[in-house]
């Protein structure tokens, strides 16, 4: 069963308060004694360098939006997004190490939270290899992830095998061997 869906319309407003709050802190709280003190120049310039940026970001979060999908697969989960440049990553279920519900301040307050999926080739680094943003289900959708990772986690005992040396690789380690003890020799 394939599963297709995007996140909620709910993180838009998430990250329109990020940014808002980013606003306030590096805009106008500073531009504040600036404009007290009669400084209309240097308050004009500050606009212009920092505005067009909040401007932007205005812009792209909708657009960010309609660009995130998000793929169960059979054996694998999609992620697709990116305004500018189109990021598709798959993730196959054997290779998911851990899933990670998570939920912030603002995700609580709006009722949706976020699946950090980590794989084997990352877990060293601690970062996702892929996350679900938005998701109003996310309980139930880790559910679903985990049950498919079972799916396909190996079955049984872990079987290990020992690589016999072949005979031309045993008489090298023997001269190897013999060549370290003289070095040891004239050493010591």
């Amino acid at each position: 069963m394939d599963l297709e869906f995007q996140p909620n319309r709910k993180i838009i407003k998430i990250w329109f308060i990020g940014w808002f709050i980013l606003l306030v802190f590096f805009y106008l709280i500073p531009i504040i004694p600036v404009l007290y003190f009669g400084e209309l120049l240097a308050a004009l310039l500050a606009s212009i360098f920092i505005l067009p940026w909040f401007i932007l970001a205005v812009i792209w979060i909708p657009l960010y939006y309609k660009t995130l999908n998000y793929y169960i697969k059979n054996d694998h989960i999609r992620i697709e997004g990116g305004v500018w440049w189109r990021r598709i990553k798959t993730i196959p279920f054997r290779m998911i190490t851990d899933i990670k519900a998570m939920q912030g301040p603002l995700a609580r307050v709006f009722g949706i939270g976020y699946l950090n999926i980590q794989t084997a080739g990352m877990g060293a680094q601690n970062v996702a290899e892929g996350v679900l943003r938005g998701l109003s289900d996310y309980k139930e959708k880790q559910t679903e992830i985990l049950k498919r990772v079972r799916e396909y986690s190996p079955k049984g005992e872990i079987k290990t095998t020992v690589e016999v040396p072949l005979k031309s690789e045993e008489k090298l380690l023997k001269e190897m061997l013999n060549e370290l003890k003289e070095i040891r020799k004239k050493i010591t």
